[in-house]
């Protein structure tokens, strides 16, 4: 008699509750992007000699991604979001899984406010100027800082008005440590800010962002794109300076101070272009240079200069073969004992793309 009472006693307070539909069932979306590559690498050894890291064939994962995402009505103008996406490593050279864009959060007429790990609004801000993002070699990680996917972030990003909108978040630290073990004073509710302001309509894409104290630095971008029918121009101009957090600078750990050392200021650019020849192939090409001053005393300045030129051709609507060359050269001075020291890297890749 309980059994059968049960049923009818829930089904009854579900009535009673005014509330709003059931949620839609969640999106599953990703991407798989493979390239092989012809590699030739070089390095510098701890005794300042250049010799060849790398000359080879490799098989690459570029950004490779699956998730979930979906919303739940609250009321008729606020909703409940969330998105949960995981880089995938196709080629199955490193972890199966890792994280990318993780959030929960609502929106509605007032914006969207999102709480989790996700892209900083200055990473954001560059748009589709880097017509080779997350591509070996070619993506303008790989010349400016900046580039950066940030954890116990908070961001808010107002909706478009008349083609303006500002994203703005804060990031605590959440007391953390140093590699001595000792406290660093990062227990604030916003130790690390970024905000970007853009606007955008059918012709131009603009963006104005700064970071505080982000991955230890300060940085301010700008950027410009065009649309002009066929052609699309575009820039990008970024300088930036070790931020106030002293505590958490990161490793020396290239001899060229420029991919993954410290620097106390850095100035780029980049200037990429894309030509539609038809409905199924684009012709793509950038240039990029940054001027890095190291942190260390009696270092000389590491300069980069990265260019890459790529041929797409669109197999429908969420599909791709592409073929691209891309080549980067950093020079600057080892130590105080050494001279200036160079490294050549290059890279000829073709690859498939296919979104769903």
């Amino acid at each position: 008699m309980k059994h059968k009472l049960l049923p009818l006693l829930v089904a009854g307070l579900t009535a009673g509750i005014a509330g709003p539909a059931v949620a839609a069932a969640p999106t599953v979306y990703g991407k798989v992007n493979v390239t092989l590559h012809k590699f030739d690498l070089e390095r510098v050894n701890g005794n300042g000699v250049k010799f060849d890291h790398a000359d080879n064939w490799e098989l690459e994962s570029n950004a490779s991604r699956i998730g979930i995402k979906g919303d739940f009505d609250i009321t008729d103008n606020l909703k409940a979001i969330y998105k949960l996406e995981y880089e995938v490593t196709v080629d199955g050279d490193d972890d199966t899984f890792s994280q990318r864009n993780i959030y929960g959060g609502f929106q509605g007429n007032f914006g969207t406010l999102i709480a989790g790990k996700h892209d900083t609004p200055l990473k954001l801000a560059q748009g589709d100027v880097d017509r080779f993002n997350d591509l070996a070699i070619a993506d303008i990680k790989n010349i400016m800082v900046g580039e950066n996917r940030q954890s116990n972030i908070v961001m808010y990003s107002t909706p478009s008005i008349g083609g303006f909108g500002a994203t703005v978040a804060f990031m605590p630290g959440e007391e953390t440590v140093d590699a001595a073990g000792q406290k660093v004073e990062n227990d604030g509710i916003a130790d690390a800010v970024s905000a970007a302001i853009t606007y955008s309509n059918d012709l131009v894409y603009l963006a104005l962002a700064h970071d505080k104290d982000v991955d230890t630095y300060d940085a301010t971008r700008v950027v410009a794109d065009f649309n002009l029918g066929a052609f699309t121009i575009g820039g990008m101009y970024q300088t930036a300076e070790h931020g106030s957090d002293a505590a958490a600078l990161k490793d020396i750990s290239d001899p060229l101070k420029q991919f993954g050392g410290s620097f106390e200021e850095q100035d780029a650019y980049l200037l990429s272009g894309v030509w539609k020849m038809n409905d199924k192939w684009s012709l793509k090409a950038q240039y990029g240079y940054s001027e890095s001053t190291p942190l260390v005393a009696g270092w000389g300045d590491a300069e980069a200069t990265l260019y890459a030129v790529g041929l797409d051709y669109k197999l429908g609507k969420n599909a791709k073969v592409f073929a691209y060359y891309a080549n980067l050269e950093a020079e600057g001075d080892y130590d105080i004992a050494f001279n200036s020291t160079s490294t050549d890297d290059s890279t000829f890749a073709i690859g498939y793309e296919l979104k769903f």
